[in-house]
């Protein structure tokens, strides 16, 4: 039987893990899975908290993307909390968009 440890996190969510060991033993079938379409993500861990995810690269992307969109959105939030904090005009969004870095807009969008 393969050791297992269950992972209960702060949202009520439980999680199982695998230690290294029999995450390196079982790689090959999880990447062989990925290839088949399963996004099921293998979770390393140990007894006191899982420790690594292994994601299918496309997964992965997708998050990447999404962590880029959350820094754009708190990096406007900061540049508006810092311009009403100074008493500075208030703008339309879509303006200050215009003078901001943003990701998530396409070149002809200016």
């Amino acid at each position: 039987m393969v050791p297992q440890y269950e992972h209960d996190l702060p949202n009520g969510q439980r999680l199982i893990s695998v230690d290294v060991q029999t995450a390196q033993e079982y790689l090959p079938q999880v990447v062989d899975s990925f290839k088949a379409g399963n996004n099921e993500p293998l979770i390393i861990g140990d007894e006191s908290r899982p420790r690594a995810v292994v994601i299918p690269v496309d997964e992965w992307l997708d998050l990447h993307e999404i962590a880029g969109q959350v820094a754009a959105d708190r990096r406007l939030e900061s540049e508006a909390g810092a311009s009403i904090a100074e008493g500075g005009p208030v703008e339309r969004y879509e303006d200050v968009l215009k003078t901001l870095y943003d990701p998530r807009r396409k070149p002809d969008d200016e």
